[in-house]
């Protein structure tokens, strides 16, 4: 068996047959697919984040500019637990209240009234998901909300309330993989780890500015933050010391996503093309759509997968995001 270059992460020796110099890019941007959804899915298991979180929102920093970041936790103001046919008024936001007139448990998806400022609209809400329509979107960000969708059951539905003036937290998702170069059998580990270092750091800084009024290089971590940068990374072999000594300066916390972890899923992907009849890599490729577009499955994630790496003596990810969240009131109908 041919001796394996420590540089190089096993996640690309277990997809190594697959791939090209034509092709490895595109399986890497697979890859970082798979690892948005083990964060997801970690995150999903605490109902405080799962209340605060929107996925992919575009949200504008000091400079301006909007950031389209993989996820970013908001405050709920309140969760109403509403039973279809039935409404509730928020006791935190004068002149709203909300119904539910279905819940179709099939394509996991809630039919919702939103009556806000003398304006009642409806709309259909995606478990898991935000308030997309374009009309009931713009009657609540003009308060500055947004209401975020769980199913309970087939008879009851999970509502948030958020507060969209200022995020609490972000979470960005950053790798590289060894990439082939041509006429040379040698492996590099493509773009450049600081490059990726640099961009998650900008993100960071444009919000602390915006958010807390001061980045994080001056306040310091143990300062009273209301707004905190997570960045998760993966294929650690390639992040060195020095690239990490960037993020430890303008991020608040950075966790490497293991290798094993990415492995294991994959694994879990070759079983379900086992039982279909299926070649492994066509359904890998297919079978991962996207972080809000890829079907749930039954994969589990768990707190080990993500290790803290800036700094070393950090909470777990989860822990760390839950701490974010203040308290807010539950109502059931």
């Amino acid at each position: 068996m041919e001796e394996r270059d420590t540089r190089i992460s096993e996640i690309f020796y277990y997809f190594e047959e697959h791939t090209s110099i034509t092709s490895g890019r595109t399986v890497g941007r697979k890859i970082g697919v798979v690892q948005e959804l083990m964060c997801k899915k970690l995150l999903l298991g605490s109902e405080a984040v799962r209340d605060s979180i929107i996925y992919e929102p575009k949200i504008a920093g000091r400079s301006g500019a909007t950031h389209k970041v993989e996820f970013v936790l908001f405050q709920p103001l309140e969760v109403l637990n509403i039973a279809v046919g039935q409404e509730l008024d928020s006791a935190q936001v004068q002149g709203l209240s909300l119904s539910v007139s279905r819940v179709d448990p099939v394509r996991r998806t809630v039919a919702i009234t939103v009556t806000y400022i003398d304006q009642k609209v409806r709309c259909t809400v995606a478990e898991d998901r935000a308030v997309a329509t374009r009309r009931p979107r713009q009657l609540l960000e003009s308060g500055q909300l947004q209401i975020k969708a769980w199913i309970n059951n087939d008879q009851s539905v999970r509502l948030s309330i958020l507060n969209l003036s200022a995020p609490i937290a972000s979470i960005e998702s950053k790798r590289v993989g060894a990439q082939r170069f041509s006429n040379t059998d040698q492996l590099g580990s493509g773009i450049q780890t600081i490059e990726k270092a640099k961009q998650a750091s900008l993100v960071a800084v444009d919000f602390d500015l915006r958010y807390n009024g001061t980045a994080m290089a001056l306040s310091g971590r143990q300062a009273d933050r209301s707004y905190r940068s997570f960045v998760i990374l993966g294929n650690g072999v390639h992040w060195t010391a020095h690239d990490l000594s960037v993020l430890d300066t303008y991020v608040d916390y950075a966790y490497l996503v293991q290798d094993s972890a990415i492995i294991r899923y994959a694994e879990y992907v070759r079983e379900k093309a086992v039982v279909t009849g299926e070649d492994f890599f066509p359904y890998f490729m297919a079978y991962f759509r996207g972080l809000t577009n890829t079907p749930v499955d039954e994969f589990e994630v768990y707190d080990s997968d993500f290790v803290p790496v800036r700094p070393h003596e950090a909470e777990p990810l989860k822990e760390a995001l839950v701490k974010q969240v203040s308290s807010y009131p539950i109502t059931y109908a």
